[in-house]
């Protein structure tokens, strides 16, 4: 029924889009017939009257040619200076067609932007890739504040929260456990620059000059785990303008934040940013047993820009966050096994108040060096990227079981990651040769990190020791205490096994590719890249401690084995432009995410999973409609995996967590997006927004699988979960959004509604857990007081309160459930000067 609903839906909004589009086509056509002089240069699209006239970072360049002489200096940049060069650019021409009062009027989520997707700058619509991209101005409008809440704006992207880590699914593909050595199929990177794991892929959107989405293997140009797509963070850059920012929010469940940042010019060739953000909120959920700490997050960032010369330019960033914490890692147990029945655990209400007897917390902070060198020559243009990364969960804990009795708790402290990356790239110019028809880019790319626990605790009640270990446990007191241990650890309440487990990795790369234009409406692009990883135990055993970790002795230790691996990713491209503003592309593009260890292990030897690896096949059409007021993109896609990484989670499997692998699997489906400006004469702030994403997602080769059966039994190597849906895919999902801007004397308003729809998914491999259908909306108002550069905004998230998961998965004690968060609501204060 809610399938149908939702189809009957699309459609009547379709079809009401469609009458629109009619009758706005019509008035406008009088109305211009009334008031448009015959030179008026038709600027009544996206790029027009109904968008703030802002300088072109292309100089008057094709914006399909970002690498004509104007725009050459930054062709090799990420992101241009806020100040100097906007990421914005539209046509300033004045449309004279609409009245000077309307002209002035910006609907924020309307917007054309340049993104470096392929290393280069280009206008998004040129791209043969099907990719979203936001600026500053359209994130804020749509009240997104950090990365996990682009979701709902993005056709098929899905944020999973688990144990306080984040997983990202785009097209149905993913990964679907938080452990460290678990890499992402979805690569998030900032400033060019790879963020390893699951602490830093939520990055607030301070600072923040565009966010870009990219679906699909990126295999080529953005190399390891982007089998799935990729999210590019660019922050901007300091200027030569003294600016600054300051905003305040405060909202229910006792919601506090502050974001400051601040741009000093200090001479022509070198500047400085500043920026830093606190936040703090009251968990969502109440503990009966203990007190939940707020959810704190502390973060700053410095950003140095020197430009000693005209050919060469340098930004170096530090950024530190902390973060401590509850909510994300809060699961009850709403319906427990056979074994959590047999030890007395009664199934827990799906609400907002927990009975966990483990005092559940979170630490994590980061920290971030990095920097890139920009040199232009006469010939190409040449960039180097170094990084630094070091993230730090000094403490994260949650209650296995889910229940209010003292069987099992997890505590992961120590877990680390230090990642050390280098890439050099040489780009193609406006000077290099053949630069009318050939467009390349070539690098090569080195990685070393090495992450692990060390250790992680798990604390096992004495009921269940011999159900998981088959360890015998008489006479292990006498052995601890004749080795000196004392508060021997098999007494009353329990034991604590400590794992540690470090993970160490190498990989280098070289990669190119290359666009030709046969014609100016026929291009080919060819690119492939060559990887070499090693992968390596450096630390795995178990040890037996104390409770208060005060001492221990060795229990197991496991082989330091290692592993390599060779991949070639190929990609290829037909772009076709029958018309102006109208794009057509076919592309094949392959992917390759690294094989692994696990090394969560506690009585069996780490597992290694080889490579995953993924081929698509793809057609895409990106368009302008209507002098530009429509603007339509869309693709259809097939993804082919074979050796999925998969996981799940029991005692049983020899740790918390065990690794398999799917033979093989496939995503299809279609997806959509769009933006609309109905009546740019006589209403030129009303814009509509919609996206939506139809993907079918199934294993199609999962035999010898181990997990849980209907009863709620853990069963190893017995299953078959061929044919089965993939893990969080829903089948259809969007939203649709409207903006209307009213100018007032002072001023203008700003109304927002957004709605985003999920239909559903499974949140493990045997289809038994299984999300509901469910939708979200938000809504906004602000007012913007233009002599003061200030904007107050009135907000609200999840306004009708819904309830839906943000984490769902089953141990051996039953199906843990964490809801996402209820209605809230607040205010925001933002001051620019």
């Amino acid at each position: 029924m809610q399938k149908a609903a939702m189809k009957k839906a699309i459609a009547s909004a379709f079809l009401s889009i469609v009458g629109v589009v009619g009758v706005a086509h019509a008035q406008d056509d009088a109305a211009a017939e009334a008031t448009t002089p015959a030179d008026s240069n038709g600027a009544d699209g996206l790029n027009g009257g109904a968008s703030a006239p802002v300088s072109d970072p292309t100089s008057g360049a094709d914006p399909k040619d970002a690498t004509s002489p104007d725009a050459a200096a930054g062709s090799s940049q990420d992101a241009q200076s806020s100040a100097d060069l906007p990421t914005i650019p539209v046509n300033t021409t004045e449309d004279k067609s609409v009245p000077t009062g309307d002209s002035a009027v910006h609907n924020r989520v309307i917007e054309e932007i340049v993104v470096t997707a392929q290393k280069r700058e280009e206008n998004i619509q040129d791209v043969p890739i099907s990719i979203q991209a936001f600026s500053a101005e359209a994130l804020d409008a749509r009240g997104v504040q950090d990365t996990s809440q682009l979701a709902q704006s993005v056709p098929s992207l899905q944020f999973i929260n688990a144990a306080g880590f984040q997983l990202i699914f785009m097209r149905g593909i993913g990964t679907d456990n938080p452990i460290p050595s678990a890499d992402r199929s979805i690569a998030t990177y900032i400033d060019g620059i790879y963020l390893p794991v699951g602490q830093s892929v939520v990055q607030g959107i301070s600072t923040v000059e565009r966010v870009e989405v990219l679906k699909g293997p990126q295999g080529t140009l953005f190399g390891r785990n982007a089998t799935g797509g990729a999210i590019n963070i660019i922050t901007a850059d300091p200027g030569n303008q003294f600016t600054g920012e300051v905003s305040s929010e405060v909202g229910n469940y006792n919601d506090h934040q502050l974001k400051a940042n601040v741009t000093i010019p200090v001479a022509d060739w070198l500047s400085f940013s500043l920026s830093g953000s606190y936040s703090k909120i009251d968990s969502f959920y109440t503990n009966i047993n203990y007190e939940e700490q707020p959810e704190t997050n502390r973060a700053a960032r410095l950003k140095v820009h020197l430009q000693p010369f005209d050919d060469l330019s340098v930004n170096l960033t530090a950024f530190h966050s902390d973060y401590t914490g509850a909510s994300a890692e809060i699961a009850e147990n709403t319906n427990p096994s056979p074994l959590g029945r047999l030890l007395l655990i009664s199934p827990q209400p799906d609400d907002y108040v927990a009975e966990s007897d483990f005092k559940v917390q979170g630490q994590s902070n980061q920290n971030f060096y990095y920097g890139t060198a920009a040199y232009n020559t006469p010939w190409f243009d040449i960039k180097f990227l170094g990084s630094d990364i070091q993230a730090r969960t000094p403490y994260t804990s949650y209650d296995f079981d889910g229940s209010s009795r003292p069987y099992v708790g997890f505590d992961g402290s120590h877990e680390f990651t230090d990642q050390k990356t280098g890439e050099l790239q040489l780009v193609s110019n406006a000077d290099s040769w053949l630069s009318d028809k050939l467009k390349w880019t070539v690098g090569l790319y080195y990685l070393e990190s090495k992450i692990g626990l060390h250790p992680a605790h798990i604390h096992v009640a004495p009921d269940v020791i011999n159900a998981f270990t088959g360890i015998d446990t008489s006479g292990i007191n006498d052995l601890l205490s004749a080795l000196g241990l004392e508060n021997t650890p098999f007494g009353p309440e329990g034991v604590n096994l400590s794992f540690f487990g470090t993970l160490g990795t190498k990989s280098y790369s070289g990669y190119a590719q290359a666009t030709y234009s046969f014609t100016d409406w026929l291009d080919l692009t060819l690119g492939g890249r060559d990887q070499h990883e090693k992968r390596y135990l450096i630390e795995s055993h178990t040890d037996l401690t104390n409770l208060n970790n005060s001492g221990s002795t060795r229990l197991l230790s496991f082989p330091l084995d290692s592993a390599t691996a060779s991949n070639f990713s190929p990609k290829a491209v037909l772009g076709f432009h029958p018309a102006d503003n109208s794009l057509i592309y076919l592309s094949y593009a392959t992917g390759f995410k690294s094989g692994t260890y696990n090394i969560v292990n506690i009585y069996r030897a780490p597992n290694y999973i080889v490579p995953e690896k993924i081929t698509t096949y793809e057609l895409g059409t990106k368009t302008d409609f209507l002098g530009g007021r429509l603007r339509l993109n869309g693709a259809l896609f097939w993804n082919d995996i074979k050796n999925l990484q998969t996981a799940y989670i029991s005692l049983l499997a020899g740790g918390t967590l065990r690794f398999q692998t799917a033979g093989a699997a496939r995503t299809r489906g279609a997806e959509f997006d769009g933006t609309f400006l109905p009546f740019p004469h006589w209403n030129p702030g009303l814009a509509l927004t919609a996206n939506g994403a139809y993907v079918d997602a199934k294993y199609t080769d999962f035999k010898h699988a181990s997990g849980y059966n209907k009863e709620g039994l853990f069963l190893s190597g017995v299953f078959d979960f061929s044919g089965n849906h993939m893990v969080y895919a829903p089948k259809l999902s969007g939203s649709l959004g409207v903006v209307q801007t009213i100018e007032v004397p002072t001023g203008n308003f700003e109304v927002a509604l957004d709605e985003y729809y999920n239909g559903g998914f499974y949140a493990d491999s045997p289809n038994l857990i299984h999300e509901h259908a469910y939708s979200v909306l938000n809504a906004r108002l602000s007012y913007f007081h233009l002599p003061w550069d200030m904007r107050a905004t009135v907000f609200g998230r999840n306004v009708l309160d819904r309830r839906y998961h943000m984490q769902r998965f089953q141990n051996d004690f039953g199906v843990m459930n964490a809801l996402a968060p209820p209605r809230t609501y607040g205010l925001m204060l933002d001051w620019n000067f």
